[in-house]
Protein backbone atom coordinates (compact mmCIF):
# COMPACT_ATOMS: atom_id res chain seq x y z
CA UNK A 1 0.00 0.00 0.00
CA UNK A 2 2.82 2.32 0.97
CA UNK A 3 4.05 1.76 -2.41
CA UNK A 4 1.22 2.74 -4.25
CA UNK A 5 0.85 6.09 -2.52
CA UNK A 6 4.72 6.79 -2.85
CA UNK A 7 3.98 6.02 -6.28
CA UNK A 8 1.55 8.68 -6.64
CA UNK A 9 3.13 10.86 -4.69
CA UNK A 10 5.63 11.41 -7.19
CA UNK A 11 3.66 11.33 -10.12
CA UNK A 12 2.33 14.13 -8.50
CA UNK A 13 5.27 15.98 -8.04
CA UNK A 14 6.00 15.16 -11.62
CA UNK A 15 3.01 16.64 -12.95
CA UNK A 16 3.33 19.72 -10.46
CA UNK A 17 7.37 20.10 -11.27
CA UNK A 18 6.05 19.83 -15.19
CA UNK A 19 3.43 22.55 -14.97
CA UNK A 20 5.87 24.59 -13.02
CA UNK A 21 8.23 24.20 -15.52
CA UNK A 22 5.60 25.19 -18.25
CA UNK A 23 4.52 27.98 -16.55
CA UNK A 24 7.69 29.35 -15.94
CA UNK A 25 8.53 29.14 -19.79
CA UNK A 26 5.51 31.20 -21.15
CA UNK A 27 6.99 34.66 -19.77
CA UNK A 28 9.96 33.47 -22.65
CA UNK A 29 7.63 32.51 -25.19
CA UNK A 30 5.64 35.67 -24.99
CA UNK A 31 8.71 37.73 -25.00
CA UNK A 32 10.25 35.99 -28.38
CA UNK A 33 6.37 36.79 -29.84
CA UNK A 34 6.57 40.51 -28.70
CA UNK A 35 10.42 41.15 -29.83
CA UNK A 36 9.50 39.28 -33.21
CA UNK A 37 6.30 41.71 -33.56
CA UNK A 38 8.81 44.72 -32.32
CA UNK A 39 11.08 43.42 -35.09
CA UNK A 40 8.41 43.74 -37.96
CA UNK A 41 7.57 47.23 -37.09
CA UNK A 42 10.82 48.56 -36.63
CA UNK A 43 11.27 47.54 -40.12
CA UNK A 44 7.92 48.80 -41.17
CA UNK A 45 8.73 52.03 -39.93
CA UNK A 46 12.49 51.90 -41.44
CA UNK A 47 10.69 51.46 -44.71
CA UNK A 48 8.51 53.87 -44.43
CA UNK A 49 11.05 56.63 -43.20
CA UNK A 50 12.79 55.34 -46.65
CA UNK A 51 10.52 56.11 -48.54
CA UNK A 52 9.49 59.79 -47.14
CA UNK A 53 12.98 60.62 -47.56
CA UNK A 54 12.67 59.58 -51.43
CA UNK A 55 9.87 61.80 -51.69
CA UNK A 56 10.86 65.11 -50.25
CA UNK A 57 13.96 64.77 -52.05
CA UNK A 58 11.80 64.04 -55.13
CA UNK A 59 9.86 66.91 -54.70
CA UNK A 60 12.15 69.17 -53.57
CA UNK A 61 14.58 68.45 -56.17
CA UNK A 62 11.97 68.24 -59.35
CA UNK A 63 9.12 70.22 -58.54
CA UNK A 64 11.55 72.70 -56.86
CA UNK A 65 9.49 72.82 -53.63
CA UNK A 66 11.28 74.29 -50.34
CA UNK A 67 11.14 72.48 -46.99
CA UNK A 68 9.20 75.32 -45.45
CA UNK A 69 6.24 74.47 -48.33
CA UNK A 70 6.36 70.78 -48.02
CA UNK A 71 6.18 71.46 -44.23
CA UNK A 72 3.06 73.64 -44.62
CA UNK A 73 1.80 70.64 -47.00
CA UNK A 74 2.46 67.78 -44.33
CA UNK A 75 0.23 70.25 -42.15
CA UNK A 76 -2.46 70.70 -44.73
CA UNK A 77 -2.62 66.34 -44.67
CA UNK A 78 -2.43 66.68 -40.89
CA UNK A 79 -4.98 68.48 -40.40
CA UNK A 80 -7.16 67.03 -42.78
CA UNK A 81 -8.74 64.85 -39.74
CA UNK A 82 -9.55 68.28 -37.77
CA UNK A 83 -6.51 68.04 -35.73
CA UNK A 84 -2.83 68.44 -36.08
CA UNK A 85 -1.36 66.06 -34.32
CA UNK A 86 1.10 64.28 -36.03
CA UNK A 87 -1.69 61.29 -36.19
CA UNK A 88 -3.97 60.24 -38.66
CA UNK A 89 -7.75 59.28 -38.02
CA UNK A 90 -9.81 57.22 -39.48
CA UNK A 91 -11.12 58.75 -43.10
CA UNK A 92 -13.88 57.91 -45.21
CA UNK A 93 -13.29 57.61 -48.63
CA UNK A 94 -15.19 56.08 -51.69
CA UNK A 95 -14.04 52.56 -53.22
CA UNK A 96 -12.17 52.94 -56.39
CA UNK A 97 -14.23 50.10 -57.91
CA UNK A 98 -17.97 50.58 -56.89
CA UNK A 99 -18.05 54.12 -55.26
CA UNK A 100 -19.29 53.12 -51.67
CA UNK A 101 -18.08 55.01 -48.86
CA UNK A 102 -15.39 53.24 -47.24
CA UNK A 103 -13.46 54.00 -43.87
CA UNK A 104 -9.87 53.40 -43.68
CA UNK A 105 -9.85 50.70 -41.08
CA UNK A 106 -11.57 48.35 -43.30
CA UNK A 107 -9.81 45.82 -45.34
CA UNK A 108 -12.41 45.53 -47.62
CA UNK A 109 -15.32 47.53 -49.51
CA UNK A 110 -18.75 46.30 -47.38
CA UNK A 111 -20.42 46.42 -50.52
CA UNK A 112 -18.29 44.74 -53.36
CA UNK A 113 -15.75 43.39 -50.81
CA UNK A 114 -12.94 44.53 -53.06
CA UNK A 115 -9.75 46.35 -51.25
CA UNK A 116 -11.16 49.78 -51.38
CA UNK A 117 -7.35 51.04 -51.76
CA UNK A 118 -5.57 48.66 -53.86
CA UNK A 119 -2.32 50.71 -53.98
CA UNK A 120 -0.51 50.98 -50.93
CA UNK A 121 2.98 51.83 -51.85
CA UNK A 122 3.30 52.77 -47.82
CA UNK A 123 2.93 48.99 -46.84
CA UNK A 124 6.02 47.05 -46.59
CA UNK A 125 5.14 43.99 -48.52
CA UNK A 126 6.89 40.33 -47.41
Amino acid sequence: MFEFISGTQNQREGWLLSSAREDSEKPFRHSEIVARELLTHQRQIEHLTFLCQSMWGGLRGQIGLSDSELRAKVTGVDSRDGKVDGEISQLIFACQRCGENCNSSNKICILCGEDPLPHKPYILEG
